[in-house]
């Protein structure tokens, strides 16, 4: 490989489930650099693959990964494995095997349920630093549904389709239900805002939303960060469009590398 040039590839990760396919961009040397781990929704159909390029080409590398059981890789697909999957990702970056990665500005973004892991991450990984959570999902809102077993949501509009045996392998509703109500506060997005308050946290959601509405999901989170700590180095945005944020994509690109690249340490 030339490292003096921008370059892509596939590349596997160890996980608890064995091998975690994911996608690295590098915008070419001196190395080290900066570092973005970016955590898509579920099932993934929206994977921000943009997003990292644009983040390349503002001298960041990325990576994108995919969940246990979804696009790849190994395991069976699980809300609790997506947590302990985020985890084995950082913990790669933080190997930093190639000397590819600057350890001291490694940032999450995540979208949708990758919002849920990016406040995850980075409210309770002291080697994440900040970054951005996107359109976030907060699984124990929207979980009523699934856990009596009526009513509609996007949870169980996901296992009236063939999500669980197509996308999602081994994606089984009675797990899911047993995980939430063994630790509810997990699938809580507001259960990471006092972390969120501490460190520098780009935070959007979406007007025309009809995923993850503002008032359960992003917006909530908003007020419980700013409940915890009245001057946390929140930027909160909300945008005039849809969950994958398809009228908006370029302005909230740069948003996110305005912040990212204003919290350089």
């Amino acid at each position: 490989m030339d490292y003096d040039f921008p370059s892509s590839d596939g590349i596997l990760i160890s996980g608890k489930r064995g091998r975690i396919f994911a996608h690295y961009y590098l915008p070419g040397g001196p190395y080290p650099k900066p570092v973005v781990v970016v955590c898509h929704g579920i099932p993934g159909n929206e994977r921000l693959f943009d997003f990292s390029v644009f983040f390349r080409e503002h001298g960041f590398c990325t990576v994108n990964f995919h969940y246990s059981g979804s696009w790849g890789s190994d395991g069976n697909y699980s809300v609790a494995h997506c947590f302990e999957d985020t985890g084995s990702v950082i913990e790669y970056v933080r190997r930093n095997e190639n000397g590819w990665f600057d350890t001291d500005n490694i940032f999450v973004v995540g979208h949708s349920l990758g919002g849920l892991m990016a406040a995850y991450a980075i409210s309770s990984l002291p080697e994440v630093k900040g970054g951005a959570i996107l359109a976030p999902y907060n699984v124990l809102a929207d979980s009523a549904p699934i856990l009596s077993g009526t009513g509609k949501g996007y949870l169980s509009d996901l296992f009236s389709s063939d999500t669980e045996d197509f996308w999602l392998k081994g994606f089984k509703k009675e797990e899911l239900i047993a995980d939430i109500r063994r630790e509810p506060e997990r699938y809580d997005l507001v259960t990471y805002a006092k972390g969120l308050s501490e460190k520098p946290v780009f935070l959007a959601t979406c007007m025309r939303d009809t995923v993850c509405i503002k008032e359960k999901h992003g917006g909530k989170l908003a007020g419980a960060i700013k409940e915890c700590r009245e001057d946390a180095p929140l930027v909160y945005r909300e945008y005039d469009t849809d969950h994958c944020f398809n009228t908006l994509r370029n302005e909230v690109k740069k948003d996110i590398t305005d912040h990212l690249l204003g919290n350089l340490l």
